[in-house]
C-alpha cells in the first residue's frame, strides 16, 4: 500500500492511501452543505481555500474515481466540475 501526503488541514497533515483521496474528496464535496461547484476556477478556490489541498496534489488523483462517483453519487455537477479541473 502506497501512502502520500495530500495536504494539511487545521495544522494537521492528512495522509491518505492512493485511490482513497479521490473518493474522500468526492464524499466531502457531495456531503458538504453550501458546496455547488459550477466552474473550474470555483473548484480550484474550494480546493485551496476550503479544504486546503494543493492543486499539484489534486492533479495526482485518479480521474476514474471521480468519473465513477459522478455516475452514482450526489452532486454530480460539482463532481464533474472537479473532473474538468483535474483534466485541465
Amino acid at each position: 500500500m502506497h501512502f502520500r501526503w495530500i495536504g494539511k488541514h487545521s495544522e494537521r497533515w492528512i495522509c491518505l492511501c492512493d485511490g482513497i483521496a479521490g473518493k474522500a474528496l468526492c464524499d466531502l464535496a457531495a456531503n458538504s452543505s453550501g458546496v455547488n461547484l459550477r466552474y473550474p476556477k470555483e473548484a480550484a478556490l474550494y480546493l485551496e481555500d476550503d479544504i486546503r489541498m494543493e492543486l499539484s496534489d489534486f492533479k495526482k488523483i485518479n480521474s476514474a474515481i471521480l468519473e465513477e462517483y459522478a455516475k452514482v453519487g450526489k452532486k454530480t455537477n460539482s463532481i464533474r466540475t472537479l473532473l474538468k479541473l483535474l483534466k485541465q
